[in-house]
């Protein structure tokens, strides 16, 4: 059906994969630029800002680009600030992208809310949170949870 509506509508160039569970998740955090999906009650359209088109089909269309870096080993190998120049460029594009926090807290719940409470960066909205185990004097706590957005 997302294969037709695209010929339908003059839309080339266009790649498909068929993708199991959370795939309306896929576009909020980078892994597609778009999704194609059928949808029921709408719920799922308004938690992850997605919309509808022509009554059927779900999309959601982000501005997209690419770069490619293209380094020689040689290089790269020789020619130390060259290296120096390029960690530094994909450290600061990974950063970008991803942030990953330790964050105290008494329950999943009360750092989620602190997590969802904040308006910026789009991407605090969707947070993977994940309790971590400590064993100060052979006890077992989670004080501390793992959240990467």
């Amino acid at each position: 059906m997302g294969l037709k509506f695209l010929k339908e509508n003059g839309l080339k160039h266009v790649i498909f994969f068929t993708v199991g569970g959370a795939i309306e998740a896929t576009p909020a955090i980078g892994i597609f630029d778009a999704i194609v999906d059928l949808a029921s009650s709408g719920i799922t359209l308004r938690e992850y800002n997605l919309k509808e088109i022509d009554g059927r089909v779900i999309m959601l269309i982000l501005c997209s680009c690419d770069a490619v870096l293209v380094a020689g080993k040689k290089s790269l190998m020789q020619r130390k600030g060259v290296l120096d120049i390029t960690h530094e460029m994909l450290e600061r594009l990974e950063a970008h992208f991803m942030v990953n926090i330790n964050m105290r807290g008494s329950s999943v719940e009360e750092v989620t809310e602190k997590i969802l409470s904040q308006t910026s960066p789009p991407g605090f909205q969707r947070p993977t949170i994940s309790s971590v185990i400590c064993k100060p004097d052979g006890q077992v706590t989670a004080d501390y949870f793992a959240i990467k957005v």
